[in-house]
């Protein structure tokens, strides 16, 4: 048996249809209500027993799930992620460069593309010091020295280490020798048990070794010396043409005077 039932008000546009099923098997009765909204609420009603309901919502289909994932804001670490395992290289340009810092480079990319990324080379660049052909890989340094720091370092740079800037940007030289304590015993520049050279007994090449000391500022160093009988204190480096207090913090750990 089924009951329909037609309710309308006055001011009122919503239209409520109820429709009443009485099961022929068991008896049970069956509601359902249908509002204008779409919306629709099933209630069973067993006589004595529990009731249970079900709604119907609007239904999302994966393309819309899809789109509105496609829009949400991608993390800087998200964007790390997916660098890494796509391989891509993070190289650290510094020194003589316009705009030192990270750069993300492509696996097979050359140091000249790094630093053109930094803005290229200053004028005070000494750019012979460094292989450009080198290739990059993830985690390198590159330090381009300026024109002075370069005409006391030798070879090129690799990813093996060794030369004139090597992937943790160190610089070495021909002497390196003296850096690591391995002087000669007549007049060494340095001692075995700590490495740093005597700024009264260096010579042109040791002094050389210093970082950011070139050819120029080695041979001011010998000229100062010669001409004020030596160096009282380390600190007196900064009277030095050309050697200033940033210069001297970078070289201060290498030198003493004796």
């Amino acid at each position: 048996m089924i009951l329909c039932i037609f309710m309308a008000g006055c001011g009122s546009q919503n239209e409520v249809y109820l429709e009443t099923e009485v099961s022929q098997d068991t008896g049970n009765v069956q509601e359902t209500e249908e509002t204008e909204a779409g919306e629709r609420l099933d209630i069973l009603d067993v006589s004595g027993g529990e009731q249970t309901g079900s709604v119907d919502l609007p239904e999302v289909s994966g393309e819309e799930w899809a789109a509105e994932a496609a829009l949400a804001p991608e993390t800087t670490e998200d964007a790390d992620k997916a660098d890494r395992a796509s391989g891509k290289c993070y190289v650290y340009v510094c020194g003589e460069v316009a705009e030192p810092g990270v750069y993300v480079l492509e696996p097979g990319d050359r140091i000249y593309e790094a630093v053109e990324m930094a803005g290229g080379m200053t004028e005070d660049a000494g750019m012979c010091a460094v292989n450009l052909a080198e290739s990059v890989y993830d985690g390198l340094m590159v330090y381009i020295p300026d024109s002075e720091e370069a005409a006391g370092m030798t070879g090129s740079m690799t990813s093996a280490g060794g030369s004139a800037v090597s992937a943790g940007g160190s610089v070495t030289s021909a002497d390196s020798s003296v850096r690591n304590g391995e002087g000669t015993s007549g007049g060494t520049a340095s001692s075995p048990e700590d490495g740093r050279l005597n700024l009264n007994t260096a010579s042109l090449a040791e002094l050389m070794t210093l970082s950011g000391i070139g050819q120029t500022k080695a041979k001011a160093v010998v000229n100062y010396r010669d001409a004020h009988g030596g160096f009282s204190s380390v600190e007196e480096i900064m009277n030095v043409d050309g050697i200033k207090e940033g210069l001297y913090n970078r070289i201060r750990d290498q030198i003493k005077v004796k």
